[in-house]
């Protein structure tokens, strides 16, 4: 009788290892998708156009200072300047216009306040290079919902605040911000 229950007791140990362990076992076997373009700080894809401005340069709007473009937050400080720069690819778009090919990307800045600006920003393809030609200031702790294009219009949605709400409101009013490229400058529409 000893063994008998002996012999149920240990089946019921090895049946029971094998059910907790399998998801342990079955986790190497099948990995899930990994996504291998993804902007870490976002965790978003990137689309082709954010890849193809990687080490460009971007030049901090109002302070005038030069860095190159990562998918990590870049660090600048030169003289009494100090901030950060977040390049947001997976919003990057590709356009053409009269032959000229440019890639409009949102980039957010802190100069060391409590601003967060974000642009978008138009850079123009220059032999296999692309170089910054025109910026557009979007707004001040604003959430990018989209950036797209439809012909020759590229639109940004965001979020915003409504009117009187302060900068430490989470931005819920939604905006739809249209441009054209004319002359090599992005024009509000």
């Amino acid at each position: 009788m000893n063994k008998i229950f002996l012999i149920i007791f240990l089946l019921f140990l090895i049946i029971s290892a094998g059910y907790f362990a399998w998801p342990l076992w079955s986790a190497k076997e099948t990995k899930p998708l990994e996504v291998t373009n993804a902007n870490p700080i976002t965790g978003l894809a990137v689309r082709q156009a954010g890849l193809d401005l990687l080490g460009t340069d971007f030049v901090v709007p109002g302070v005038n200072i030069a860095v190159k473009l990562a998918t990590d937050i870049i660090d600048y400080k030169e003289g009494d300047n100090t901030g950060s720069v977040i390049y947001l690819p997976e919003h990057t778009i590709k356009v053409t216009v009269a032959g000229k090919d440019y890639i409009v990307a949102p980039i957010a800045t802190n100069n060391g306040g409590t601003g967060t600006f974000v642009y978008l920003v138009l850079f123009e393809k220059n032999g296999n290079q692309f170089k910054q030609v025109d910026d557009e200031f979007l707004g001040d702790r604003i959430k990018i919902e989209k950036v797209e294009t439809t012909g020759d219009k590229i639109s940004a949605t965001i979020y915003d605040r409504g009117t009187g709400e302060p900068y430490s409101a989470v931005p819920t009013v939604q905006k739809t911000l249209t441009y054209t490229i004319v002359g090599g400058a992005l024009k509000l529409q």
